[in-house]
């Protein structure tokens, strides 16, 4: 009767240990391939700095704001909107892996992420407003 109790409480533990295991798996961020269109050759990009702090939500669930007086360089522009890099700023995006990313502006609205290493879009799922004053060229 003890090799049976000892089995079910091995298996009582298994279970959990595979449940806590599962539970800490993150999920994929979502993107899809795109081209990026540089900034003419020669010409440096445009800059601006961000006015307000900027707070967006993952689908994947994880959470990042962007400070205030944050400096972007236009770098180009995906057909979702123009892709503005942080200078002074590493800006990431994560799930199951944490990705180097550049905003993507429509507007005055931050509507998801380049990631330069993948030559990818990164959609929010929804987008969120992002102040700027410009700087010039």
């Amino acid at each position: 009767m003890s090799l049976h109790l000892t089995r079910d409480r091995l298996h009582t533990f298994a279970a959990k240990v595979l449940l806590i295991a599962l539970s800490g798996c993150a999920m994929e961020v979502p993107y899809q391939p795109t081209t990026l269109i540089a900034n003419p050759a020669g010409m440096s990009g445009s800059t601006a700095r961000t006015t307000a702090l900027t707070h967006f939500r993952l689908s994947t669930g994880y959470e990042r704001t962007i400070p205030a007086m944050t400096e972007f360089v236009r770098v180009g522009e995906i057909p979702a909107g123009v892709v503005m890099r942080p200078i002074s700023y590493v800006l990431t995006v994560e799930g199951a892996n944490v990705h180097e990313a550049y905003a993507v502006v429509n507007g005055s609205r931050l509507v998801g992420f380049y990631l330069p290493f993948e030559h990818a879009f990164a959609p929010l799922s929804e987008s969120v407003p992002m102040k700027f004053s410009e700087r010039g060229e």
